[in-house]
């Protein structure tokens, strides 16, 4: 994480989440998570490899 007085933890009722120890200022970058947009008639194939684990589908038709 791009902070350190973040921290990731276990709660009873929601399970893991990600938590601060200080107030965090408005419109701070807290996390950068860069994507790699694919094409829809792509997935086929890459449910064939390691990247399957991570795709993650957006937008009104989840394309």
């Amino acid at each position: 994480m791009l902070k350190p007085y973040l921290f990731v933890d276990v709660t009873a009722a929601k399970g893991r989440g990600v938590f601060t120890r200080e107030r965090i200022p408005a419109n701070t970058v807290v996390e950068i998570a860069p994507v790699i947009v694919m094409q829809h008639k792509d997935r086929e194939h890459l449910d064939k490899t390691l990247l399957h684990d991570y795709i993650f589908e957006w937008g009104k038709e989840k394309k």
